[in-house]
């Protein structure tokens, strides 16, 4: 059986046309860490025009 996380990701305002994220890269290893696998990204929040405001990064588990 898998076990499985979300975790929240928002994309920060730099200037007027551009966005970024830089914490996933952090989350990415600290889960790694705890034995979990990075498995996706789902966008959860999208501007009309199609931009990605928010994100899940899922992760995964193997539980005994």
């Amino acid at each position: 059986m898998k076990e499985y996380i979300h975790v929240n990701v928002r994309w920060r305002m730099h200037g007027l046309a551009v966005a970024y994220v830089s914490e996933h890269r952090e989350i990415i290893n600290q889960y790694a860490a705890q034995g979990y696998r990075f498995v996706t990204a789902i966008p959860t929040e999208m501007k009309i025009n199609g931009c990605v405001r928010k994100m899940d990064l899922i992760f995964e588990k193997e539980v005994v």
